[in-house]
């Protein structure tokens, strides 16, 4: 995960622990890239109003990288007009959340790509 806000991290960690998720969390785009470089991630949930380096250029930047087409990149992000989430379609993302996140859909979007067949179109949030 990565999120600037220590709260949003921690209480969102929480849940996805409970839901039996390994979960690491970084707080801005360097670091949410050297951790994609340095582990085997399945699942990126990557806010968009991050410092330095924001959500966009981030997940651009991931899927160019040799991971870019097996991982699954979710905006969390308080953006949510159809611009926003188109901007974040052309970055790259699969999937678009608007925080506050709603931990019902939060944990049937992570129970659905935890189940779905590699290369398996991912249906639309």
């Amino acid at each position: 995960m990565v999120e600037d806000s220590a709260e949003t991290a921690q209480s969102l960690s929480i849940l996805l622990e409970g839901w039996g998720c390994q979960v690491g969390v970084v707080s801005d785009g360097p670091a949410a890239l050297e951790a994609v470089r340095s582990r085997q991630l399945d699942l990126v949930l990557l806010d968009i109003g991050l410092p330095g380096m924001d959500g966009y250029e981030v997940a651009k930047q991931l899927r160019q990288g040799e991971a870019g087409d097996r991982l699954t990149l979710v905006a969390l992000t308080g953006y949510g007009q159809e611009k926003d989430r188109a901007q974040a379609r052309a970055a790259g993302f699969d999937y678009h959340m608007v925080k506050p996140v709603d931990p019902g859909d939060l944990k049937a979007l992570v129970e659905y790509i935890a189940s779905a067949e590699p290369g398996s179109s991912l249906p639309e949030t």
